[in-house]
């Protein structure tokens, strides 16, 4: 559906887990989520960057897929009633890093 393998968040909550942020893009129909690396920050939030196993095939998914791509809009994931997150492409190699053997 997509060629977007790579999602970063800016601004998650402390104490929200990766567990968290995977069951938000499952259960609001956007993907399947593989590895999650979440990086503190300096301004008491964390980052995420989240790979993107398989993107549903829902209109949902593909409104936020067209959004994402789309340099002048911003892309937002509501996550509890009035919180949400910021979420843009990850272009960075330096993401999520699979271990090597």
């Amino acid at each position: 559906m997509s060629i977007i393998k790579s999602l970063y968040i800016n601004n998650v909550e402390v104490g929200l887990t990766s567990k968290y942020i995977r069951n938000m893009l499952k259960t609001q129909k956007i993907a399947n989520v593989g590895n999650i690396k979440i990086i503190p920050s300096r301004n008491g939030y964390t980052k995420a960057y989240v790979e993107i196993k398989e993107w549903h095939d829902t209109e949902i998914a593909y409104n936020f897929i067209k959004r994402i791509n789309n340099p002048l809009k911003e892309t937002k994931l509501v996550h509890n009633e009035d919180n949400w997150w910021t979420v843009k492409v990850n272009n960075r190699k330096s993401g999520i890093h699979k271990k090597r053997k």
